[in-house]
């Protein structure tokens, strides 16, 4: 029983698995019964089994029809017709050899097999109750054939103990629910929190780097601005964030429908320009339009998170920033020459780099590499996959 299905799901799809095997089983048995006939008249070439393998054929048409279309009517048209066709397959076998003769030889058994394996019913009882009708009309049939051959009727081991297989294995389905009727709420309790979990933490990540790149930042930006008025550009971009922040629109799952273009890039490149960065660009700049939305709008953020850091740690007026990309990923990367520092020993209250940098890109398939020495400056490079890439 698939415990990760609900009860009315699951046990639907048991069923339907049990119909559909049914259904081949009883094909495969009524070809067996013709290949038998066929055989023996391989060896005696003067037999005529063809009305014996012709009334055979109904019962795969009506086997087809109930596998399309389960329901009562296709059923008990199957088990009509199929009980009249055994009736006239033993018949015609017994008019030509004696193979027919009785109910319990291998072309008669292979061919009241069908009718057992008619694969109705919606639960145990009934499935139990359609196989037992197709025993019955099986038997029934072929007793009436026997007779009027002047045969005899004999006890079918093999047809007996196919039934007796479907109502132990129908019990058996019956049982199953009741036995995960504790495990399978736990199972599915287990995977909502798991989900609920993953989403917590993303939510965690984005608030994370939110506060850092607005509050934070503009509390640097504003310390560190000449003056005692702001520049008219730093006053835009804390309005902008505070309406990011109030309007809630960051806490939405969805990625927007389309990539950033150059602007969003080259709004970046003016803001950090306008806290005094002298920043020099290269490259392609329009790559960034050739990733997923998700990923574009990450490596913009942690590019802008990259310049905010050369502003306020890197201790220099001058940066450069270089867009490539490969085949696969789009790259940009932005290098100082300012103070650096080593990466090993970032102090856990590093949040800028963590959370609006490494986890941010990561958390769209891409990777940040962050190569800095005291003294001599800081290169980090952001990559993220084109659509298609393999991972």
């Amino acid at each position: 029983m698939p415990l990760g299905l609900p009860r009315h799901l699951a046990a639907r799809s048991v069923l339907g698995a049990y119909a559909h095997g049914s259904h081949v089983a009883a094909l495969a048995s009524i070809l067996l019964s013709a290949a038998v006939v066929l055989s023996v008249q391989s060896g005696q070439q003067h037999l005529s089994t063809a009305p014996a393998v012709l009334a055979l054929a109904p019962p795969v048409a009506l086997l087809a029809l109930v596998e399309r279309r389960p329901g009562l009517l296709p059923a008990v048209a199957y088990l009509a017709v199929g009980g009249a066709c055994v009736y006239a397959f033993a018949i015609a076998a017994t008019a030509e050899f004696t193979l027919a003769a009785t109910t319990s030889t291998i072309s008669v058994t292979l061919a009241k097999l069908a009718l057992v394996l008619v694969g109705a019913g919606r639960g145990a009882p009934s499935v139990i109750a359609w196989a037992v009708a197709g025993y019955v009309v099986a038997e029934l049939s072929a007793a009436a054939a026997a007779w009027q051959a002047g045969g005899a009727w004999e006890p079918d081991a093999t047809t007996t103990g196919v039934l007796v297989v479907i109502a132990a294995g129908a019990l058996v389905l019956r049982a199953l629910p009741r036995a995960t009727v504790v495990a399978q709420p736990a199972f599915v309790r287990a995977a909502r929190a798991e989900r609920l979990a993953r989403a917590r933490r993303r939510l965690e990540v984005r608030a994370t780097a939110l506060v850092h790149d607005t509050v934070l930042g503009h509390l640097a930006a504003i310390s560190a601005a000449p003056g005692e008025r702001l520049s008219p550009a730093l006053v835009g971009t804390i309005r902008d964030d505070i309406a990011l922040i109030v309007g809630g629109d960051w806490l939405a799952e969805e990625a927007p429908s389309t990539p950033p273009d150059t602007a969003v890039l080259d709004g970046i490149v003016a803001e950090a320009r306008a806290l005094g960065l002298e920043l020099s660009v290269s490259g392609d700049r329009a790559l960034i339009a050739e990733v997923p939305a998700p990923a574009a709008l990450a490596l913009a953020l942690a590019t802008r998170q990259c310049l905010a850091n050369v502003v306020r740690h890197a201790g220099v007026d001058a940066a450069e920033l270089v867009v490539y990309g490969s085949p696969g990923e789009v790259t940009i990367m932005v290098v100082d020459d300012g103070r650096g520092f080593a990466v090993e020993a970032t102090p856990p209250d590093r949040l800028g780099l963590r959370h609006s940098v490494v986890e941010r890109i990561e958390a769209v398939g891409g990777r940040a590499q962050v190569f800095s020495t005291p003294g001599r400056g800081t290169s980090v490079l952001l990559t993220v996959p084109r659509p298609g890439a393999i991972a």
